[in-house]
Parts: C-alpha cells; sequence; structure tokens
C-alpha cells in the first residue's frame, strides 16, 4: 500500500484562502487516478472528506469544498459491487476537470461516456432560441453520455463542470463491449437510465402540479441531501443562480425569488451570490412534503 499527498492552495466562498491536503492511497497493483489540489466552497469539517475512487481512497483535511465525497447507493457507481466497478474503472482513463469544463456539447458525435468520480456538474439543453436551459444536476457515481452511445446518435445534452471534479472517460465501444460482457454492470446502467425516465415522467405529471415554493423546497433539499453534513448550516453543494433554481424547479425567477424570500423570513435559508445556504433542514424537508422523496434535480 503506497500514499502520496499534495499540499495545495483553493479559493473560500468568502474570498479567502485556504490549505488543502489531498491524499490518495493506493489500495492494490493499480495506480490511483488523481493527485494534488481540489478547490471548492462551503464550509466541511475536517476530517470528513473520504471518497473510493476505483483501487484507490482519497482523503482530504477538510477545508472549504463542494465535492461529492461518497457515490449514492441510487447511483451507478454505488450500486455496482466492487469487483465489476473496479473492472469498470480500469477501462479508459480519469481525468481532473475545473469549473466550467465541457464534458459533452450537444450535436457531437457520441464517441464516449464518462463516469462521474468526483465532483457536480450541469446538464444543459439548447432552446429553439438558441440559449441553453439547466434540466438536471450529476454528481460523484452517475453516468453521462449514455444515451448517445447506446443510440449512435449525436449528443442530445451538454455538460459541464460545476467546480473541480474528477471524471473517468471510456470509449464507447469499449464500453458496450463491458455492459455486453457484464450482465450485473449491463442491469445497473439500465436502472440508471429507467430512474431518468421516471424522474422525467414524474417532472411532467406530479412535480408540475405543486406551488412554486415547494417545487424550489424540493430542488434544494434533493440538493442539501447529496452533500455531507455541514457544521455551520448546509451549503447547497453546487453554485446555481436564481435562473438556474427556476429551470430546476419548473418556475420563473420572480417566483424563485419570493420562495427565497419567504424561506429567509421563516429562518429556513440565508442568501449569498450564487449560493444558499439551509439552516433548517427540518423546515426545508417539511416544506418539500412527500416531493423530497422523489427525485427533482437526478
Amino acid at each position: 500500500m503506497a500514499s502520496s499527498g499534495v499540499v495545495g492552495r483553493g479559493s473560500g466562498g468568502s474570498g479567502g484562502r485556504w490549505p488543502m491536503v489531498v491524499r490518495a492511497t493506493q489500495v492494490d497493483s493499480f495506480p490511483c487516478a488523481v493527485q494534488g489540489t481540489l478547490a471548492g466552497s462551503g464550509p466541511l469539517r475536517p476530517g470528513k472528506w473520504e471518497s473510493v475512487i476505483g483501487n484507490c481512497v482519497y482523503h482530504g483535511n477538510g477545508g472549504p469544498m463542494t465535492l461529492a465525497s461518497r457515490w449514492p447507493p441510487a447511483s451507478l457507481l454505488g450500486g455496482l459491487d466492487d469487483r465489476i466497478r473496479r473492472d469498470l474503472l480500469a477501462l479508459g482513463k480519469s481525468v481532473r476537470v475545473r469549473d466550467g469544463d465541457r464534458l459533452l456539447r450537444a450535436g457531437d458525435p457520441a464517441t464516449h461516456v464518462y463516469v462521474l468520480l468526483l465532483g457536480w456538474f450541469k446538464v444543459h439543453a439548447s432552446r429553439a432560441s438558441g440559449d441553453e436551459a439547466l434540466i438536471a444536476v450529476r454528481s460523484g457515481g452517475d453516468l453521462v453520455g449514455e444515451l448517445g452511445a447506446f443510440e449512435s446518435r449525436p449528443r442530445a445534452v451538454s455538460v459541464r463542470a460545476a467546480g473541480p471534479g474528477v471524471v473517468h472517460r471510456i470509449e464507447r465501444e469499449d464500453f458496450l463491449s463491458f455492459l455486453t460482457a457484464h450482465g450485473g454492470a449491463l442491469r445497473a446502467v439500465l436502472r440508471a437510465v429507467s430512474v431518468k425516465q421516471r424522474w422525467t415522467t414524474r417532472r411532467l405529471t406530479e412535480f408540475a402540479g405543486y406551488t412554486a415554493e415547494r417545487r424550489v423546497a424540493c430542488v434544494l433539499a434533493e440538493l442539501l441531501a447529496k452533500d455531507l453534513p455541514h457544521e455551520y448550516g448546509a451549503a447547497i453543494p453546487v453554485r446555481l443562480s436564481q435562473p438556474e433554481l427556476a429551470a430546476l424547479a419548473g418556475t420563473s425567477v420572480p417566483s424563485v425569488q419570493r420562495a427565497l424570500r419567504q424561506f429567509r423570513v421563516n429562518g429556513i435559508v440565508e442568501t449569498r451570490y450564487r449560493r444558499v445556504v439551509v439552516t433548517d433542514a427540518v423546515a426545508l424537508v417539511e416544506l418539500a412534503g412527500d416531493e423530497s422523496q422523489m427525485d427533482c434535480v437526478w
């Protein structure tokens, strides 16, 4: 077992500077995918960041960051057994990305897929007017680009990093061959695709029938549930503008502004530039109601 570390510096949410240590511990003879510094914003208690990527365990010494540090059971990687996950990540290569880096571009050929290892990623669809609308948020453990790979058609959406992270690129033919040879992996991918389709159906039916306030609460609660507990309130782990929050909630910007204003008055959230800090998570979940049990943004 080998270990190495790099001390770096990143930008804190308040504009300050903070030290960050990332140490990769090699579990067996396979090389670790990432060595270096990851930056982000939002308070996190020291010693609470740890993530397993393939054969490697990554540790952080705390500091402000927004990176998803585990793979939810409902995600692709979280649903695979250890052997299949290791074999899948033995394909292709891992790459560090920075805020704003584009992984997929709508209209491009579907030559590869990305398994998201660390970080947060925004999925955009193009409008007829030529601009883009945020339609989903993905995090560590998820897969993007699989529909184009299955269909051998151009990309339908664009995906960008919403902060620093790590992704694993697998070429289309390697990915499809792996699924053909590993039934467990194929079932996991189909399950992930099914979850996305179910979310789309619910958003067009159940979710659309709720008030704007409840929709906003649902989106915030769902995002919050995907992140680690924080010591001083809980910052929503991905930075969202009000138009982006409105797009995810399926409502207008003025409706989002009114909802957030009411949440502030009730002591449920604090708002900063492109940042929402939840100060009363219990009240937020109560506002979301049964809707908090469904995937609002995944």
